[in-house]
Protein backbone atom coordinates (compact mmCIF):
# COMPACT_ATOMS: atom_id res chain seq x y z
CA UNK A 1 0.00 0.00 0.00
CA UNK A 2 2.80 2.14 0.84
CA UNK A 3 4.53 1.35 -2.24
CA UNK A 4 1.95 2.49 -4.40
CA UNK A 5 1.90 6.22 -3.26
CA UNK A 6 5.59 6.41 -3.80
CA UNK A 7 5.09 4.62 -7.30
CA UNK A 8 2.59 7.10 -7.85
CA UNK A 9 4.91 9.99 -7.44
CA UNK A 10 7.00 9.26 -10.27
CA UNK A 11 4.28 9.93 -12.97
CA UNK A 12 3.15 13.27 -10.96
CA UNK A 13 4.87 16.53 -12.80
CA UNK A 14 3.17 19.28 -11.02
CA UNK A 15 0.80 21.22 -13.14
CA UNK A 16 1.32 19.01 -16.57
CA UNK A 17 -1.53 16.42 -17.31
CA UNK A 18 -0.48 13.13 -17.27
CA UNK A 19 -2.52 10.46 -18.62
CA UNK A 20 -0.40 7.88 -17.50
CA UNK A 21 -1.63 8.62 -13.72
CA UNK A 22 -5.03 8.47 -14.39
CA UNK A 23 -4.23 4.65 -15.86
CA UNK A 24 -2.90 4.11 -12.93
CA UNK A 25 -5.61 4.78 -10.86
CA UNK A 26 -8.39 3.65 -13.14
CA UNK A 27 -6.37 -0.14 -12.79
CA UNK A 28 -5.54 0.19 -9.61
CA UNK A 29 -9.31 0.54 -8.11
CA UNK A 30 -10.43 -1.78 -10.84
CA UNK A 31 -7.87 -4.82 -9.49
CA UNK A 32 -8.66 -3.19 -6.03
CA UNK A 33 -12.74 -3.93 -6.56
CA UNK A 34 -12.36 -7.20 -7.98
CA UNK A 35 -10.51 -8.65 -4.87
CA UNK A 36 -13.15 -7.05 -2.52
CA UNK A 37 -15.78 -8.71 -4.26
CA UNK A 38 -13.69 -11.73 -3.86
CA UNK A 39 -13.58 -11.75 -0.39
CA UNK A 40 -16.88 -10.44 -0.30
CA UNK A 41 -17.67 -13.70 -1.94
CA UNK A 42 -15.26 -16.67 -1.02
CA UNK A 43 -14.49 -15.44 2.53
CA UNK A 44 -17.28 -13.95 4.19
CA UNK A 45 -19.90 -16.37 1.92
CA UNK A 46 -22.15 -13.19 0.68
CA UNK A 47 -24.72 -14.10 -1.88
CA UNK A 48 -23.90 -17.84 -0.51
CA UNK A 49 -27.94 -18.77 0.52
CA UNK A 50 -30.95 -16.77 0.61
CA UNK A 51 -32.84 -19.34 2.72
CA UNK A 52 -35.32 -17.09 5.08
CA UNK A 53 -33.64 -16.31 8.66
CA UNK A 54 -30.12 -15.82 7.33
CA UNK A 55 -28.90 -11.83 7.30
CA UNK A 56 -28.75 -11.04 3.90
CA UNK A 57 -27.48 -14.02 2.19
CA UNK A 58 -24.59 -15.06 4.44
CA UNK A 59 -23.01 -18.25 4.21
CA UNK A 60 -25.07 -21.41 6.19
CA UNK A 61 -23.00 -21.85 8.76
CA UNK A 62 -21.22 -18.62 10.48
CA UNK A 63 -18.92 -19.31 13.52
CA UNK A 64 -19.83 -15.32 14.64
CA UNK A 65 -22.65 -12.74 14.93
CA UNK A 66 -23.76 -11.69 11.48
CA UNK A 67 -22.72 -7.96 12.67
CA UNK A 68 -18.62 -9.37 13.23
CA UNK A 69 -18.87 -10.18 9.03
CA UNK A 70 -20.76 -7.05 7.83
CA UNK A 71 -18.38 -5.13 10.03
CA UNK A 72 -15.39 -7.08 8.06
CA UNK A 73 -16.89 -6.19 4.82
CA UNK A 74 -17.16 -2.26 5.27
CA UNK A 75 -13.73 -2.22 6.86
CA UNK A 76 -12.42 -4.27 3.83
CA UNK A 77 -13.18 -1.96 1.68
CA UNK A 78 -12.27 0.79 3.20
CA UNK A 79 -8.82 -0.34 3.56
CA UNK A 80 -8.92 -1.78 0.34
CA UNK A 81 -8.86 1.89 -1.27
CA UNK A 82 -7.30 3.69 1.31
CA UNK A 83 -4.03 3.96 -0.94
CA UNK A 84 -5.92 6.51 -2.68
CA UNK A 85 -5.43 8.92 -0.31
CA UNK A 86 -1.77 8.54 -0.05
CA UNK A 87 -1.60 9.45 -4.16
CA UNK A 88 -3.06 13.02 -3.93
CA UNK A 89 -0.15 15.80 -1.84
CA UNK A 90 -2.22 17.57 1.05
CA UNK A 91 -1.08 21.13 1.28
Amino acid sequence: MLMSGQFADLFVTPYVWNYKFYIYIVVNCSAEFLAWLWDVYVDFGLWRTWKWGKFWGLRENILYPSWVYWFAIVEDFIFRFWFIISLFAWS
